[in-house]
């Protein structure tokens, strides 16, 4: 499974931001590895320079072998908590579209890693 992080131009790509992203995912995504293809993360800050609340968002998209994709977005004052919304949404996505993995739901797996 290809994990893709991608940030827009008020967001510097840094190599440890971009790796605990794509380790949180990784964990969280595990159980589902073999219904999975590609992964894509794109972090953004909405509001560039300017701390308006919850201004940095998580859209996380995810190519399923033989179904449409499906993408899940978080919304909140920090990245980390982005990516742990987006992860809760995917996981209650995923679990209605292919059932629940084996280690119980993507958002405890994202948050304890």
């Amino acid at each position: 499974m290809q994990i893709d992080i991608h940030t827009d131009g008020t967001l510097a790509r840094r190599e440890a931001l971009s790796s605990r992203v794509e380790h949180r995912f990784a964990a969280a995504l595990a159980p589902y590895a073999e219904r999975l293809g590609g992964v894509e993360v794109h972090l953004t800050d909405e509001c560039a320079d300017r701390a308006t609340g919850n201004d940095m968002t998580c859209l996380v998209q995810v190519s399923l072998h033989g179904q449409a994709p499906l993408a899940a977005t978080g919304h909140a004052s920090t990245i980390e908590e982005a990516v742990g919304g987006a992860a809760h949404q995917l996981d209650r996505l995923l679990a209605s579209r292919i059932g629940r993995g084996p280690r119980g739901s993507i958002r405890q797996r994202a948050l304890s890693s």
